[in-house]
């Protein structure tokens, strides 16, 4: 049965410190465009991006990636990059969700 539902948008329960990133500058230069154009663009699209009102891939495709096989390579290794964040738990951070809840 499941108790609870929690949500986390990174540095609360999951951190993006502690794993190689795959950030903007990184996915300009994989996708072969200008970085400082191609962060213009991805920067203005972050509360879009963040708050799934656009996919990752139009996202990209909005910045300049049009490549289909480029896209899907990106795409891949943004999705392994932030899923490599659940490997790197904080030491408290299990204990602290399984064990019972103090009340102040």
């Amino acid at each position: 049965m499941i108790k609870a539902v929690i949500f986390d948008l990174y540095e609360t329960l999951i951190t993006l410190t502690k794993t190689p990133p795959y950030f903007g500058a990184n996915i300009a230069k994989d996708a072969g465009l200008v970085k400082e154009d191609f962060l213009r663009i991805w920067r203005r699209l972050e509360d879009d991006r963040t708050y799934g009102h656009i996919t990752l891939e139009n996202a990209l495709r909005k910045c300049g990636v049009w490549d289909e096989q480029v896209l899907r390579d990106i795409v891949r290794k943004r999705r392994e990059s932030r899923a490599e964040c659940y490997n790197v738990l904080h030491e408290g951070i299990l204990p602290m969700l399984s064990g019972p809840g103090k009340r102040g």
